[in-house]
Formats: C-alpha cells, sequence, structure tokens
C-alpha cells in the first residue's frame, strides 16, 4: 500500500512527466484510503487540490521542477477505492486574483494506469 492520501495534504504525491508527450506534465494526487463518508472525501480531496493549486501557482512547482516548468500541466487524482460521483464532476482547480486553472482527472487507478500507458497494478 502507498504511504500516499488525501488525509496529507500538504504534499505532492508524485510529479511526472505524461508518458508518450514531450510537453505535459502532471502531478499525481493518490486516494488510497476507503473512506466511507462521502462528503468527508470530498473534502479531504478539496483541500489536497487546493495545496497542489497553490504548489503551482506560488512557483515551487517552477522552482522543484524546472524543466517541468513550462509543460501543460494537469493534475490526476488516482483512486484506489471508485471514486464518487463529487469527485467525477471536478473538471478543474482555478486560481483567484485570474490566475488560470489546471485541468483535474479523477479515476481510479486501473483507467489511469490504462491511459498512461504504465503495466497494471500486480493483484
Amino acid at each position: 500500500m502507498f504511504g500516499m492520501s488525501l488525509r496529507d495534504f500538504e504534499t505532492v504525491d508524485i510529479v511526472m512527466r505524461v508518458p508518450g508527450s514531450t510537453a505535459h506534465a502532471a502531478l499525481i494526487a493518490y486516494d488510497t484510503e476507503d473512506v466511507p463518508d462521502e462528503a468527508e472525501r470530498e473534502a479531504l480531496l478539496g483541500r489536497k487540490l487546493a495545496y497542489y493549486l497553490e504548489f503551482v501557482h506560488s512557483g515551487r512547482f517552477r522552482n522543484a521542477y524546472p524543466e517541468l516548468a513550462k509543460h501543460l500541466l494537469s493534475i490526476e487524482v488516482v483512486c484506489l477505492f471508485p471514486p464518487t460521483n463529487g469527485m467525477r464532476q471536478i473538471e478543474s482547480i482555478g486560481g483567484r486574483e485570474g490566475k488560470c486553472s489546471i485541468p483535474v482527472n479523477v479515476t481510479t487507478d486501473q483507467e489511469f494506469r490504462s491511459r498512461m500507458g504504465l503495466k497494471p497494478r500486480p493483484s
């Protein structure tokens, strides 16, 4: 199991260049816990996404990953348990003060791995 969680909302889980692309990078957030309360799970995701947005807009992303700074950027939320309907409805997260939004894709681990061309997770 991963050490990553929506509860760890002050950490970017993974930063990666999207496989097969020379100009697209992704911030990966893993949802590894089975949180039975949908409202709590969605609130946790909201906090994590707000942190990711601040990480990008504050310049910390650019400073930490200068080789990816000019890439198109998205946030990939990878769920080990099926995402809620509310989670699936999130398409982007926007900044304040006119700063542009970042696309958000909420998927299952299997969907994410298939879309990225990654090997399936061992059972």
